[in-house]
């Protein structure tokens, strides 16, 4: 597969006190245009195969200081967070790394206002319970949503039954990206693997 960028990196921002997480509906010109996002992108610029020599190793340090700075470039400010976990998403030698991030309550209440979109890549921005994400979500949210076990507790205490964030996940981006929680689970038996680690 190609992608954009030798690896990538985001911020997955919510909010435990409400289970609410922030999602970003992409602008219709950029790739995956119309689905929800998070803050995020390619560490460099260029295309590059997922088993291009041309991947240069990037450490966790460079992962973390590009998500955040994105998160800056894209929503005009980087609001005060605690680091709860970190997932991967590998393919080939292409990585892209979220890190999952909570925000207070207060916090959130003084930040959200302070938005704005400058690089015109995204065009709306909204906290969703999180057992109740929006339609079409981008594969990327749909992944970090399925293997993520801090994002996985949060539904459950919201969630009518267990499987409901699984039904929620099931219809992300479908049409689109042909990728269900199924599919992603056929994707890691294929190596697409998941790597989850505690941050």
């Amino acid at each position: 597969m190609r992608y954009w960028g030798p690896s990538g990196a985001g911020y997955f921002l919510i909010c435990l006190e409400d289970n609410t997480i922030l999602l970003l509906r992409r602008a219709n010109w950029v790739g995956q245009g119309g689905t929800w996002g998070i803050p995020g992108g390619a560490l460099a610029e260029g295309y590059y195969d997922d088993h291009s020599p041309q991947i240069p190793g990037f450490s966790l340090r460079d992962f973390h200081k590009h998500a955040r700075r994105e998160v800056i470039e894209e929503l005009g400010s980087c609001p005060p967070v605690k680091l709860l976990e970190r997932t991967a998403y590998v393919s080939g030698k292409w990585k892209f790394v979220t890190f999952i991030v909570s925000i207070t309550k207060e916090e959130k209440a003084r930040w959200t206002p302070t938005i704005t979109f400058k690089d015109k890549e995204h065009v709306d921005a909204r906290w969703f319970p999180i057992d109740k994400p929006p339609r079409p979500l981008h594969f990327g949210v749909a992944y970090t949503l399925w293997c993520s076990r801090t994002l996985r507790a949060a539904c459950k205490p919201k969630a009518k039954n267990s499987g409901a964030l699984s039904k929620e996940i099931s219809h992300a981006n479908h049409r689109q990206v042909q990728l269900t929680l199924p599919g992603l689970q056929r994707a890691h038996r294929r190596r697409f693997h998941r790597r989850v680690d505690k941050g």
